[in-house]
């Protein structure tokens, strides 16, 4: 019968090597599951107004966490000389992590005017 090779020192040190590597990989990738899972969803809301209407506003609604969220109730008051003279409240049903909707607020006042669109608060659920 034939002898049995030993391996040579580079194929010794290939294979310890390549051992720690895909240990470490996978050391890092438990590390990462455990240590990023209760990272909450972060809304962010920008308003911006339409020139060719009086109280026509685009809004956009952007998730910048790390979870999805669900049932976003976006509320906001529409001013008119400091005034509150109109409040709506958008319901979005799903804003997955790293993406935004955009919006497109339409309001009818008795004057015609209006100043400014005021957050007054953002809520959601995690699904």
């Amino acid at each position: 019968m034939g002898e049995k090779e030993k391996p040579n020192l580079l194929e010794n040190i290939v294979f310890y090597l390549g051992t720690f590597i895909l240990l470490s990989l996978l050391g890092y990738l438990v590390f990462q599951i455990i240590s990023n899972h209760d990272l909450p969803p972060d809304i962010k809301v920008y308003a911006g107004r339409q020139t060719e209407a009086a109280c026509q506003w685009e809004v956009m609604v952007e998730n910048v966490g790390e979870s999805t969220a669900e049932q976003i109730h976006v509320v906001m008051e529409l001013y008119d000389d400091g005034k509150p003279i109109d409040r709506v409240a958008p319901v979005i049903d799903y804003l997955p992590l790293h993406s935004s909707r955009q919006l497109h607020v339409v309001l009818q006042t008795d004057t015609g005017s209006c100043d400014s669109l005021v957050l007054v608060s953002v809520t959601y659920e995690i699904p």
